[in-house]
């Protein structure tokens, strides 16, 4: 892992920190990548990750920070985790659909099949474990890469986090994600909100963003995010 010093100005310590960087930045991997500073990983201390104490385990943050009313949490940076603030997510929704929800996309044949299996069980139940989702969807080895394309174009989002429950109704084994979709954290209206803007516009105001806090390549940011030149 690539972190910072405990002592060294910037360096991130605790949630909430993390947090509130997120929001200042707007877009963050949770991991390094080709666009130097971008992403959780190389502002937190290094060898916090993966103690399993949740005050000091950046593994851990990102399951808190995935509940927050103001950060969205999937894999939205080539196929890997990150987060987009809820501030910025209008345009990232916005440039990623392309100006359509996902029942459009549908209707005029945008969708793979597996897509829509599992965005249908959503349209009766707004929140899916990853174990129940699986089996519901019956997608079994298409299912993560599904989830991936759905996350991708953001009509996904991971809202937290659970474990299966004993008999004894005690939680136990490993944290599984819990899906739901951004309109149902955060309502319709404020999800598509920058349908109305030009989509190359949206685009150069998230490479923008990007640019000012990591002053990155503009071709970097367009082909790390995967969006058309703007």
């Amino acid at each position: 892992m690539r972190g910072r010093d405990l002592e060294e100005p910037g360096c991130i310590k605790s949630a909430e920190e993390l947090g509130a960087f997120i929001q200042t930045v707007g877009f963050l991997p949770l991991f390094r990548n080709r666009i130097p500073g971008f992403s959780a990983e190389e502002h937190v201390p290094a060898n916090w990750w993966w103690t399993e104490i949740e005050a000091k385990d950046p593994w851990c943050w990102r399951m808190q920070l995935s509940e927050s009313k103001d950060i969205a949490y999937g894999k939205f940076f080539s196929g890997c985790a990150g987060f987009v603030s809820r501030e910025c997510f209008p345009m990232f929704a916005a440039a990623r659909r392309q100006g359509y929800d996902f029942d459009s996309r549908a209707d005029e044949g945008l969708t793979r099949p597996d897509e829509n299996r599992i965005m249908k069980l959503f349209e009766k139940t707004s929140e899916w474990d990853a174990h129940a989702l699986r089996q519901a969807s019956e997608l079994n080895k298409r299912f993560d890469v599904t989830l991936t394309r759905l996350m991708m174009s953001t009509y996904m989002i991971i809202d937290g986090f659970t474990q299966k429950i004993n008999k004894k109704g005690e939680p136990y084994g490993w944290h599984m994600s819990v899906y739901t979709t951004p309109e149902a954290k955060w309502g319709y209206e404020a999800v598509t909100s920058a349908y109305a803007i030009d989509e190359k516009e949206c685009i150069n105001q998230i490479v923008n963003r990007i640019q000012l806090h990591f002053g990155a390549d503009r071709g970097d940011i367009l082909d790390y995010l995967q969006l058309k030149q703007g």
